[in-house]
């Protein structure tokens, strides 16, 4: 049944092809990006955005269209351009979607992402222009979906401002994302759990087990690991092998899989606060002694894994528990020791912070929309989900 309805729910959405002006911002336009334009998308992407005293770029090399496709099923990648010089792009955007569960049913959700401004065009119309063309493209029912660090104040301006021509905002969630090191004390697995590798014929199963985990969530991605088997882009880095089953009884209980994104998406250290630069040299021996994340060099990448669909039932708080710490065996068994996923706050599986060594980074999930608030629709008692790799 899954299967069937994750395959034909829905036409697919198309890439918007018409070049958008306005007389109320002269001179500018928006246009699809072109895939010539890669490179440029590429260092316009890796600007970087402040968290917690570091500089972050979040850059997607050596291509931006091919990391786009994991994060988006169906990417919707536009430019924004003065007339005069066309081909210099001054701003990019994507408004592209995914299939998710939203109260149990599977449905397109838009998710506002990369949104970039050349340091060197800021205030000259651009912002008016993309709120401009959001009205005009899409019906005022749309509902955007958009995660932004609370640390990023100049995304939160533009798009967390109540006024005339911005579509109003609606907060679901403050959500965390962890970098898990480590825990803070050893504990032995459950014994009445097993773990295997994913197999094709686990395949049917574990696209069961995703609608019923759909109970539970809302904006959980609609996987259909089908798809994995036959590499689509949007499970680009991801192989059969990389998804572990936990089992019960014979039961399945929980899934996760590790995704070693570095060959399309990157986090690079562009700069540090100068308080935290002069600790970070004993701040690195004191995490070395105590399984705490540690800083490279200003430069470099940090190294870990994202982990894809762990998923469980959310209640159950002791097994996601026993999930964490086998994820994170298995990630130490191939040279990765730290993992990244992202909790809600009202996901009762946070308790794991009780135990967990991890850094944190907070954003906030949020929903717009020039209609009403969307927030109405959904069922409260679902819990929100955010796939830690495709935000």
């Amino acid at each position: 049944m899954m299967d069937t309805a994750v395959d034909t729910f829905v036409k697919p959405l198309r890439q918007s092809t018409e070049i958008y002006r306005t007389k109320v911002v002269e001179g500018l336009h928006v246009r699809p990006a072109h895939i010539s334009e890669d490179q440029k998308l590429v260092k316009l992407i890796a600007e970087s955005m402040p968290s917690n005293g570091v500089l972050l770029s979040f850059e997607r090399y050596p291509s931006y269209f091919k990391a786009t496709q994991t994060q988006y099923e169906q990417p919707w990648v536009m430019v924004m351009a003065a007339d005069d010089q066309p081909e210099k792009i001054l701003a990019m955007f994507n408004l592209g979607s995914r299939n998710c569960f939203i109260n149990g049913m599977v449905k397109p959700l838009r998710y506002v992402g990369d949104l970039r401004i050349g340091k060197t065009t800021r205030g000259k119309g651009l912002m008016s222009l993309f709120m401009l063309y959001v009205k005009h493209t899409f019906p005022d029912q749309e509902i955007y979906q958009t995660v932004i660090l609370n640390d990023n104040i100049v995304a939160r301006k533009v798009l967390h401002a109540n006024r005339p021509g911005v579509p109003a905002h609606y907060i679901a969630d403050q959500v965390e994302t962890h970098t898990l090191t480590g825990f803070k004390a050893q504990k032995p697995l459950n014994p009445n759990l097993s773990v295997t590798h994913m197999t094709r014929a686990d395949i049917n199963p574990i696209n069961r087990f995703i609608q019923h985990m759909a109970d539970y969530y809302n904006f959980l991605p609609a996987y259909n690991f089908k798809e994995l088997l036959a590499q689509r882009p949007y499970w680009n880095g991801l192989s059969i092998n990389d998804f572990y089953i936990v089992r019960r009884g014979g039961q399945i209980v929980g899934l996760f899989g590790l995704w070693n994104q570095k060959s399309f998406k990157q986090t690079r250290i562009a700069d540090y606060s100068k308080l935290i630069a002069f600790v970070r040299p004993a701040y690195n021996y004191w995490a070395k002694l105590t399984h705490q994340l540690r800083l490279p060099q200003k430069g470099n990448t940090l190294n870990y894994m994202m982990l894809h669909s762990a998923l469980c039932n959310p209640y159950d708080t002791e097994l996601f528990e026993n999930i964490l710490r086998i994820a994170y065996q298995k990630a130490n068994e191939r040279k990765c020791y730290a993992i990244c996923f992202t909790l809600a706050e009202n996901d009762p599986r946070r308790d794991c912070r009780k135990v967990i060594i991890s850094q944190k980074v907070q954003a906030i999930h949020a929903f717009h929309c020039f209609n009403d608030n969307p927030l109405k629709q959904f069922d409260a008692k679902r819990i929100s989900y955010l796939e830690c790799g495709r935000i």
